[in-house]
């Protein structure tokens, strides 16, 4: 029995990085022998334990054999005669196919020591065209990856796009489809994972909405579209804040609410990230513009944003709307609507109305007197601010 670590153990730490988790791969051994060792196991599809005291994942040595479409339509063949290179030539990328012995020495049978100081993601073989899943995949080490120069080799990215051409892409889940894609948008670059997808063809498929909006000009410029504003606003994002429903309602910011309504209900996508999403679609220009609005249309902008009753979900629409507009003028460092945004809700929340209950105020008396209470702080603040 020889145990070896494989995968993105072995690429993180060529990388200088400190490895999330470690997998292993046994070559010479049966079930019966990993049981009798104490290993838990663990895999349906194939043979896969865990280690009885560290919980690491220990899987056989294995061969694959396409016999069906999609990602699931293979068999496995796990032996003691399967050898490491067998094994780790069913990989997707060279740079996922090294290994390390427990001596530390590196086996690295398809190049990916090389393709790593040349930061290119390459595919091991023909076989790569037989996974859909694998399209995902590159388009998400993308997302990993970019802010280290990475690149998709051009032959690589040709076996992706013949994954669309003959349908292959179309065996995807949904289910998976998300997964990959929630993994992306928390990478230092999910723009790549979009612009990736888009050069192989597969953003057409998988998300139509977002590829749209690579159609559609921006109102301000009609040298420039919505699909290169969305990227922009993405990447902005991501300086704001790790929160992913933050990061997907910032994504989906410029798409027509039919078309975030289709992309939702397609992937199942959670409520909440829906509702902040259609919040950015319709009021982000409106935050832009608050400093022009009068105090009726700004408390009108905080009772459609539920500001006064959910001041988390306003703090998250204000850092799409920060992130929008650093995206639509590159020059600007600061956002001062933001600040302002925040003084209003803070202003109408601020207000004493228990004079309204000894008064016995009720029903749509309240409700007016309320506002109006509301409207004359938003002014008062205003004032204040002219005056200083």
């Amino acid at each position: 029995m020889e145990i070896y670590l494989v995968g993105g153990a072995v690429r993180d730490k060529l990388l200088g990085i400190v490895p999330k988790e470690r997998d292993y791969v046994v070559v010479g051994a049966t079930v019966h022998d990993m049981l009798e060792r104490g290993f838990k196991p663990v895999g349906k599809d194939f043979p896969v334990f865990l280690h009885p005291k560290t919980q690491e994942e220990y899987a056989l040595a294995r061969i694959e054999r396409k016999v069906g479409p999609g990602y699931l339509g293979f068999i496995c063949h796990a032996a003691p005669d399967v050898s490491l290179e067998d094994d780790l030539k069913r990989r997707d990328l060279t740079i996922n196919a090294m290994a390390e012995d427990q001596q530390g020495n590196l086996i690295d049978p398809y190049g990916g020591q090389h393709d790593l100081h040349a930061k290119c993601l390459r595919h091991i073989s023909s076989a790569f065209i037989e996974d859909p899943v694998r399209l995902l995949r590159v388009a998400r080490f993308m997302a990993r990856y970019a802010n280290l120069g990475f690149s998709v080799a051009p032959e690589t990215l040709d076996l992706m796009q013949r994954m669309v051409n003959n349908g292959e892409i179309n065996a995807l889940t949904p289910e998976r489809v998300l997964s990959e894609f929630k993994k992306a948008l928390l990478q230092s670059n999910p723009e790549a994972f979009i612009t990736t997808l888009r050069a192989s063809a597969a953003l057409t498929i998988l998300f139509p909405e977002l590829e749209r909006l690579f159609q559609m000009p921006t109102p301000w410029h009609t040298s420039t579209h919505l699909g290169g504003q969305a990227l922009q606003t993405l990447k902005q994002i991501k300086h704001l804040t790790t929160d992913p429903c933050t990061i997907f309602a910032a994504l989906m910011r410029n798409v027509d609410p039919d078309d975030l309504r289709s992309f939702a209900q397609r992937y199942r996508i959670p409520k909440k990230y829906k509702e902040l999403a259609l919040l950015a679609i319709r009021y982000c220009s409106y935050c832009h513009n608050i400093f022009r609005s009068t105090p009726e249309k700004c408390l009108h902008l905080l009772e459609k944003l539920d500001a006064i009753r959910r001041p988390d979900r306003f703090q998250q629409w204000l850092l799409i709307s920060k992130a929008d507009f650093f995206a639509q003028s590159n020059n600007q460092k600061t956002y001062l609507q933001e600040k302002y945004m925040c003084n209003l809700l803070k202003a109408v929340c601020d207000i004493r109305t228990e004079h309204l209950m000894q008064e016995k105020c009720t029903g749509l008396d309240l409700k007016n007197k309320i506002k109006e209470l509301r409207i004359q702080a938003i002014e008062r603040l205003i004032d204040s601010i002219e005056r200083d």
